[in-house]
């Protein structure tokens, strides 16, 4: 039965099972509550792409202004060129 698993997963999407995992395990594994009790609250968001990180951000103000009555989002975009 594990075998038919295996044999029907790409090489590719077993990869990404692997990265997957060993980033939710770096990360901590579990889920928790996030924290924007600071005044002024900071969240880093750190990622390669930046599309993905700008539609995660936006999403996530979204999130917070339907739960919490009042709050002010300020997104500073901070880029590193790295050198080829």
């Amino acid at each position: 039965m594990g075998q038919d698993v295996l044999t029907s997963v790409s090489p590719g999407q077993l990869m990404v099972k692997i990265v997957q995992d060993e980033l939710t395990a770096l990360m901590g594994g579990e889920k928790i509550d996030i924290n924007i009790k600071g005044s002024p609250a900071i969240i880093l968001i750190a990622g390669l792409q930046d599309r993905v990180k700008l539609l995660s951000v936006q999403n996530l103000q979204i999130t917070l202004k339907q739960n919490l009555e009042e709050i002010h989002c300020l997104l500073p975009a901070i880029f590193i060129v790295l050198p080829l």
